[in-house]
């Protein structure tokens, strides 16, 4: 009878360990996923920002070009016809500058969105990789108990026949 008691305390403590460690293996895992994803959403924020900022300054550069090319305009208005012809060809520079300018923000602002597109879809991967993970290790653990506790039942029932 003391050994059956004996038995049945060691069960009981090779479950509660077992579920212990299953719920720190859980916990850990779970806090690892977080941390993953408040990285992913860190590295989507500062896209956007970029993505936001680098449209803002093209918006203030395009509005500066506008702006100059107004102007030289109204000056080649008042004078000659010479010199009318050169302030045109300014502005045609100006606004091919202009041009120029938001096409190459636009080609770093694309690949600025794929290269954060890609490092997100890299956390995510290996989010899914460390849930499948711990997963798998819960799993193990899970079985070595209930091997432990299927042994010590078998250990305790042969020794209360005795």
């Amino acid at each position: 009878e003391t050994k059956a008691k004996e038995a049945e305390v060691a069960i009981k403590s090779v479950q509660s360990e077992a579920q212990k460690t299953a719920t720190n293996v859980t916990t850990q895992m779970q806090t690892k996923a977080r941390d993953l994803e408040n990285k992913a959403q860190d590295i989507q924020s500062r896209a956007e920002s970029a993505v936001s900022t680098a449209s803002i300054q093209l918006q203030m550069k395009a509005e500066e070009a506008e702006s100059k090319a107004r102007e030289l305009q109204s000056k080649t208005e008042q004078a000659a016809f010479q010199v009318q012809k050169k302030a045109e060809d300014k502005i045609s520079g100006i606004q091919s500058a202009a041009v120029g300018l938001a096409s190459s923000a636009e080609t770093q602002l694309k690949s600025s969105v794929q290269e954060a597109e890609t490092k997100i879809k890299d956390v995510k991967g290996k989010t899914e990789d460390c849930i499948s993970s711990a997963n798998l290790t819960l799993k193990a653990k899970t079985q070595e108990a209930e091997e432990s506790l299927h042994k010590f039942k078998k250990d305790a029932s042969e020794a209360y026949s005795q």
